[in-house]
């Protein structure tokens, strides 16, 4: 599931979100090098826009999709630096609990460079639900709940913390207070509701209670 928020970013080309951040000197192993039509068209395509999607014919998909898919395909699907594959390929590591790719979804989470793959980072990172993903999150939300000016995934990640931790996010509710001040509709307890449940959805695929 993809959040739509009532602002949309600004200066958005379509997988280079143009901003500068404290993180740029983090590195993860990627390219601009598409994969083979054949390999998107299996892994790619189908899924990027609803993988977690609540009718049962997707969701099915998805857990054939997650039986079937290797370490090694989500590792390409990870480096491949466009939205599509980033979305996917975090999804299939949030499905079958690969937390071998914790450090790479995280880093690419506070780099924040690429548009619309950010939820799905969260929901990864929430699946995981180590202090490492908690620290991950913590550390964006510390910055980007400060630049008003920017509007990426501060609800998914904040909502992903909360998933986690319930005493660490209560910490940021006056930031993120202050980053809504000059926004209204964003209501925290909405995005939360459906944050939830995208977790629902992905507990069904996990548990193969799609049907």
């Amino acid at each position: 599931m993809i959040f739509r928020k009532p602002f949309t970013k600004s200066n958005e080309v379509e997988t280079v979100a143009l901003h500068n951040n404290p993180f740029e000197s983090l590195v993860v192993t990627g390219s601009q090098v598409p994969p083979p039509l054949e390999f998107t068209t299996k892994w790619v395509k189908p899924f990027y826009m609803s993988f977690l999607s609540p009718k049962k014919e997707r969701l099915s998909a998805a857990k054939n999709a997650s039986e079937e898919i290797t370490p090694d395909v989500v590792r390409i699907l990870l480096e491949c630096f466009n939205w599509r594959t980033l979305t996917t390929g975090a999804y299939f590591a949030a499905a079958n609990r690969y937390i071998e790719f914790e450090d790479t979804i995280g880093t690419l989470l506070l780099k924040s460079n690429f548009c619309y793959a950010g939820a799905a980072y969260c929901i990864a990172l929430a699946s995981f639900g180590t202090g490492k993903s908690i620290g991950y999150l913590e550390q964006y939300l510390d910055y980007y709940l400060e630049r008003k000016d920017l509007v990426h995934d501060q609800p998914e990640a904040l909502c992903a913390l909360w998933y986690i931790d319930q005493d660490a996010a209560k910490r940021y509710q006056d930031k993120w207070e202050k980053f809504v001040a000059n926004k209204p509709g964003w209501h925290l307890e909405e995005y939360k509701k459906q944050f939830s449940q995208s977790m629902e959805q992905l507990e069904r695929i996990r548990e193969n209670r799609v049907n």
